[in-house]
């Protein structure tokens, strides 16, 4: 160790009498690397996923919040996870309206009104399956998947055979918004026309 230490204040000196200046190294002492903490770290990562949202996202925004922690929460009013085409920020009050109204903002309710509505908006299984038996909600879901490309039209045709209290929060919310725009803003109103009190 003392040899190659001695063999370094060789070279710094022999470069030194060469040319007039010592090196960098030679005058500065060389600091301690910056230690990587888990903090740093997490800060690191949270950058990288902020930036890769930002600039090339790997999924859609709808698709990402089906996925969401908070999609797996299902009791409480919160703002609508889904803000894809039938999406109105002008609603929002109603939707809180209708979700304490029908069912206490519990999305797992079943069996409303002689067992013929569920989740948290009260949906009847009409709009889950449709005249046909065939289309009903998951089908509008899925014809705006295929047109947005948000990556969620497979997922959207398997919600024909769950049952809705079994939906995630958004894909309640999404059928909310779905049901009550698909036709036309506000056309489907009438499905939460009667409650306790007026939304």
């Amino acid at each position: 160790m003392r040899k190659l230490i001695s063999l370094a204040a060789g070279l710094a000196l022999s470069l030194t009498m060469m040319t007039g200046t010592a090196p960098a190294s030679a005058l500065t002492p060389a600091l301690p690397a910056a230690p990587v903490t888990a903090h740093s770290a997490a800060l690191s990562e949270l950058a990288r996923l902020e930036a890769q949202v930002r600039h090339k996202p790997k999924h859609s925004r709808e698709w990402r919040a089906a996925h969401s922690k908070a999609a797996r929460d299902l009791t409480g009013g919160e703002p609508s996870l889904y803000r894809g085409k039938y999406f109105r920020k002008s609603q929002e009050a109603f939707r809180l309206c209708v979700g304490d109204r029908e069912a206490s903002f519990g999305y797992t309710a079943k069996g409303g009104a002689g067992g013929n509505y569920y989740g948290t908006y009260q949906i009847s299984y009409k709009f889950q399956r449709g005249v046909s038996g065939k289309w009903g909600t998951p089908g509008n879901m899925a014809t705006e998947s295929k047109h947005t490309k948000d990556g969620l039209r497979k997922q959207a045709w398997k919600l024909l055979d769950k049952p809705i209290h079994r939906w995630s929060r958004y894909w309640q919310d999404r059928a909310f918004f779905t049901i009550l725009n698909f036709e036309g803003d506000w056309k489907g109103r009438e499905h939460w026309g009667n409650g306790a009190w007026h939304c």
